[in-house]
């Protein structure tokens, strides 16, 4: 029901193989047979990095984000699977990765609000960019440069869970004032679904593995 309020909190390890489940069936059903569903289970870097989830009236994980923070350029290049080059963005960044929203609770406004809290969280811990990786022909892209994102290119095809036939992008927000922009479009973007949040979280309570 569009009545329905959603519960936004982290992803405890408690709800790891829900969680695993939930990325496989959600990028299996998007991408197919390109997707290696076997690297989106809970790993090692579950274990590392927290992931904010929305959850539905019944409790069910519905959305999920990763945040993970990247301090040294052996992270950057390890998560980003891109080399770290200072004109891109200096470092530490924080990474939002393994975005995925169940098809029945799309535009819903449920990875607007995720983002949101994630851009607001890096600003408040002092990060210097929120940093992704951006397909070439992802329908989001004039989304990301609408809030304020800089775009810059791979030299490399990704090789990650989901192999590209062409280099993708590296989406980089850097700076105080364009979180707080995109944090405020996000906002408005929500807003205009009319859906309700249950927010659990504090964005400047220090949280495990953040």
């Amino acid at each position: 029901m569009l009545s329905d309020t959603f519960a936004i909190d982290w992803i405890t390890e408690e709800r790891k193989e829900e969680l695993g489940s939930f990325r496989r069936r959600i990028f299996r059903d998007h991408y197919g047979d390109r997707v290696d569903t076997d690297r989106l289970g809970w790993n090692h870097n579950d274990d590392k990095f927290p992931s904010l989830g929305a959850f539905s009236a019944n409790g069910d994980l519905i959305s999920c984000l990763r945040l993970a923070p990247l301090p040294t350029p052996d992270e950057f290049r390890r998560i980003l699977l891109k080399p770290h080059d200072v004109t891109d963005v200096e470092l530490p960044v924080l990474a939002l990765r393994r975005a995925a929203t169940d098809r029945m609770f799309v535009k819903r406004g449920l990875m607007s609000m995720l983002r949101k809290l994630a851009i607001e969280i890096t600003a408040n811990r002092g990060f210097a960019a929120v940093v992704c990786s951006i397909a070439q022909d992802d329908p989001r892209r004039p989304m990301f440069l609408a809030m304020g994102y800089e775009i810059r290119s791979y030299a490399e095809n990704w090789s990650g869970f989901l192999p590209s036939e062409v280099p993708p992008l590296l989406g980089v927000l850097r700076g105080k004032e364009k979180m707080a922009y995109a944090a405020r479009y996000l906002a408005d973007k929500a807003a205009k679904t009319g859906t309700l949040f249950d927010v659990r979280i504090d964005i400047e309570k220090q949280t495990p593995r953040l």
